[in-house]
C-alpha cells in the first residue's frame, strides 16, 4: 500500500515536472515565433541575419543577384554594396527607418521593380514611428532608372512631383498613395505604358482628376471617392 502511495507521489511530482518544462519550451517557441512573424516590432535578431545573408548572397551569381528583398529589415541606411549589383532587377527596401536614397541607385540600370514604401508599422508601439519619416522628394537617382516599371512610394511625405517623372517611360505601376502631392496632371503626359497609378490619399480636385483620366485613357487611376 505504501509502495503505491509513494509512486504515486513520483508520478505526480514527474508529471508537473513535465507540465512545467513543457509550459517553458512553450513560451520560448512562442516568443521566437512572435519576433519571425512581427520583425518591424524591434531590431531581432531575425532581422540581423536576414539582412547578412541576403547581402552575402546577392554578391554571387544566384536569383540574389537579380531580386533582393530588404523590406521590414530596419536598415538604417542603404549598403554601398547594393548599388554595385547590376543585374539586379528587383528591390525592396519597404518599411525600413531611412529617408535618403544616394544617387548611386542610378547604376542600377537593369532595375525594373523598386520598393520604397513605408506603411507597415502601426503607430500604436513607436511614439514617433518612422513610416510617417519618409521621403520628402522622390530621390532624383531613380530618374535615370530607364527600365524602371514599377515604383512603389506610398505612405512618404513626398510633397511635389518634379518634371523628370517623364524620364521613366516605361513605367506601368506608379503607387504614390497616402502623401501631401500636390498633382499636375501634365507631369504624367508621356507615360503612355502606366496601367496604374494609385494617388490615393493626396488632395486632388475634380477638375484634376477629369484631366489625368484624358491624358492616361488606358491607365487605372485610383483616386479618393468624393
Amino acid at each position: 500500500m505504501e509502495d503505491k502511495q509513494n509512486m504515486d507521489k513520483k508520478s505526480k511530482r514527474h508529471y508537473c515536472g513535465s507540465g512545467k518544462f513543457t509550459l517553458v519550451i512553450g513560451s520560448f517557441l512562442f516568443s521566437f515565433l512572435f519576433l519571425l512573424s512581427y520583425p518591424y516590432f524591434i531590431d531581432c535578431p531575425a532581422n540581423y541575419f536576414k539582412r547578412k545573408a541576403v547581402l552575402i548572397f546577392a554578391n554571387f551569381d544566384t536569383e540574389y543577384s537579380k531580386k533582393l528583398d530588404l523590406g521590414n529589415t530596419w536598415i538604417k541606411d542603404v549598403p554601398e554594396s547594393i548599388y554595385e549589383l547590376k543585374k539586379l532587377e528587383y528591390l525592396d527596401l519597404s518599411n525600413n527607418p531611412f529617408n535618403k536614397l544616394s544617387e548611386k541607385i542610378s547604376q542600377l540600370s537593369n532595375l525594373k521593380v523598386l520598393l520604397l514604401n513605408k506603411e507597415s508599422v502601426p503607430s500604436i508601439f513607436f511614439e514617433d514611428p518612422y513610416y510617417r519619416h519618409g521621403f520628402d522628394e522622390i530621390p532624383k537617382g531613380i530618374f535615370n532608372l530607364k527600365k524602371l516599371e514599377r515604383l512603389d512610394l506610398s505612405s512618404n511625405r513626398i510633397h511635389i512631383i518634379p518634371l523628370e517623372i517623364r524620364n521613366l517611360t516605361n513605367l506601368r505601376k506608379l503607387i504614390l498613395k497616402e502623401n501631401d502631392i500636390l498633382i499636375y496632371p501634365e507631369l504624367f503626359r508621356g507615360l503612355n505604358k502606366l496601367e496604374l497609378l494609385d494617388l490615393r490619399g493626396n488632395y486632388i480636385t475634380k477638375d484634376k482628376k477629369n484631366k489625368l483620366s484624358s491624358l492616361l485613357p488606358d491607365c487605372k487611376i485610383l483616386f479618393d471617392e468624393d
